[in-house]
């Protein structure tokens, strides 16, 4: 919406593309790096790259700011729940299918909630900025929580 706003609809158009064709790639560079790098550092470079993509958001409404948000957030959005995934499943083996149907149900409502609260969050402050800035705080407070589980309580990878 925001790009669409800025840039008109055919330039959402292209960069929703590339956002989708980013989000599919992401689960197989964030699946690779699970099984090969400590999952703590997995999930913080998740964050970082994301925050970066956020960041470009509020900073600059530039056409190569935008391009270079989506490109950057394209390349973590799916990173998430894969990285997630992994973990439940080699939590849980045996009931790993019910964890990743709650995983996907909590995804989604985050999503559909996100969007009607951002929307209207525009709608009432005619700037996406204080979404953007609300996006980046709950990454931080989100990220500080994920920091404060000891490492012990994270399953890592059979492979690694």
């Amino acid at each position: 919406s925001h790009v669409a706003e800025i840039e008109g609809p055919a330039r959402a158009s292209g960069l929703w593309l590339m956002f989708g064709l980013l989000s599919i790639i992401s689960t197989l560079l964030w699946g690779f790096a699970y099984d090969r790098i400590d999952v703590h550092k997995v999930v913080c470079a998740n964050y970082c790259i994301t925050a970066v993509a956020i960041l470009l958001s509020i900073s600059s409404s530039s056409p190569t700011a935008l391009v270079l948000s989506v490109f950057f957030y394209g390349l973590c959005f799916f990173g998430y729940i894969t990285i997630i995934g992994v973990v439940i499943v080699r939590a849980t083996r045996a009931l790993s299918s019910v964890y990743m149907g709650k995983l996907t149900l909590i995804h989604t409502i985050g999503q559909v909630l996100g969007a009607l609260g951002g929307g209207i969050a525009r709608d009432k402050t005619g700037s996406f900025s204080y979404v953007f800035v609300f996006s980046l705080a709950t990454l931080l407070i989100s990220l500080g929580l994920f920091l404060t589980v000891p490492k012990s309580n994270v399953v890592r990878s059979e492979f690694a």
